[in-house]
Order: structure tokens, then C-alpha cells, then sequence
């Protein structure tokens, strides 16, 4: 092969490469398994959790409750609950970016003795603190976790693209419930992807060309 057939294809390489870098990369959750406060065995805790918030401050609307090895499945021993009409949210602490899809995944249950139908177990991931003035929803879903099986967890997630312009205002993750019954949160994490801008894209379509090309004139020789 000819130095310079050679200096061609490192250089599409290199076009490839820098166009498809799209990788996605978690964005780091203070305390998303709520495992900072050690709980015995059944033990209780009405504390608003450590790197967490409680904005509605009129009385224990949420708490951390020790339910290994009956809550399954559960990451660590704890979990978060709730209180109907109550949330909690974290600052993130990094901005949210252009061109990127957020991915906001949390474990939802059915904590046993839950019978009011309709919990409604609510998540969102918030650029801004939640419902401030300027604050941008970039995902979010609800989730009724009445039907599952006592003790029993499920894996849910949302997700949402930022535009060209970032969303002003840091990452918040904002938790609670949204009907009449308990909400039940444990193992929140928070996953980010850039999206390759038209420019990248049309990069690697260049470059896909011009494998193309030196394919064909190897073969015609």
C-alpha cells in the first residue's frame, strides 16, 4: 500500500474518531441509594437524607427506612419513602449541557401494607431547581407502583435531549409522590450522552465515503 493511501486512511481515522466521541458517562448522585445513614434491621429514620433537600418543612414527608433483605431487589439496605404530596430533590452540582440526552433511572416500589391504590411515584430531572422561575424540565415520568408485589422493586427510567443552547441552571433530580399512596425510591442514578452535532455527523459520512472509495480503487487494481 502507498504512503500516501496510508496518510489517507489515518486521516479518515482521525475524522471518525473525532466525530463519533458520543459516549455516555454517569453524572454523580449524592447518596442515590440512601445508605448514608447506617439503620438497624426495620429501623427508621424521618431525617431528610444527606445530599438531599426536603422543600416542604412541615413535618417527616419523607424517610429512609431499613428493609434489606425483604425489599427485593434493593441496592444496599435502605430505601427512601415518600409521603403523599412531599418530595425531595438534589443539585447535582454541574451545569446542564448543549446537545446532550440525559437519562434519569430509578428503582420504584411496593412497600408491604401499601393499600391505598394510586401511588404515583413521581421523577424528574430538572436543569434548575425544580419549579423556579427559568428551571427547564428536561425529563420526567410517573409511575404507579400499587400493582407490584409486596417488597417488590422495579427499574424505571426517563429521558429528554437538550437543543443547541444549554438550559441554564445546574442538574437537579427531583423525587415524590404525586397520588394519594407512598412513593418508595432507592438506587437513583443519572446517566449523560452527547449527541453528535449535523457538522459530526456529516464527518463521518465523509469519511464512510472515502473508506469506500480506496476500497474500490484497491480492488479495481
Amino acid at each position: 500500500m502507498k504512503l500516501s493511501t496510508v496518510t489517507g486512511l489515518f486521516s479518515i481515522a482521525l475524522l471518525v474518531s473525532a466525530a463519533g466521541l458520543a459516549t455516555a458517562a454517569p453524572v454523580a448522585v449524592t447518596n442515590g441509594s440512601f445508605e448514608a445513614e447506617a439503620l438497624d434491621p426495620g429501623g427508621w429514620s424521618d431525617a431528610t437524607p444527606a445530599g438531599w433537600v426536603e422543600p416542604v418543612l412541615n413535618g417527616p414527608d419523607s424517610f429512609t427506612e431499613h428493609l434489606s433483605p425483604n425489599f427485593t431487589p434493593l441496592d444496599g439496605t435502605n430505601h427512601e419513602g415518600i409521603v403523599s404530596g412531599s418530595w425531595i430533590a438534589q443539585d447535582l452540582g454541574v451545569p446542564a449541557d448543549a446537545n446532550t440526552s440525559y437519562a434519569l433511572i430509578v428503582d420504584i416500589g411496593h412497600r408491604s401494607g401499601q393499600t391505598v391504590d394510586g401511588n404515583q411515584s413521581r421523577y424528574e430531572l430538572w436543569a434548575g431547581a425544580p419549579n423556579d422561575v427559568g428551571s427547564t424540565l428536561i425529563a420526567g415520568a410517573t409511575f404507579d407502583a400499587f400493582p407490584l408485589p409486596n417488597l417488590t422493586m422495579v427499574t424505571e427510567a426517563t429521558g429528554g435531549d437538550t437543543g443547541g443552547i444549554a438550559p441554564s441552571g445546574n442538574l437537579w433530580v427531583w423525587l415524590g409522590s404525586n397520588g394519594p399512596g407512598r412513593a418508595h425510591f432507592d438506587n437513583v442514578r443519572v446517566d449523560a450522552e452527547l449527541i453528535p452535532e449535523p457538522s459530526s455527523l456529516a464527518l463521518i459520512g465523509m469519511a464512510g465515503a472515502a473508506f469506500a472509495g480506496v476500497a474500490l480503487r484497491r480492488r479495481r487494481r
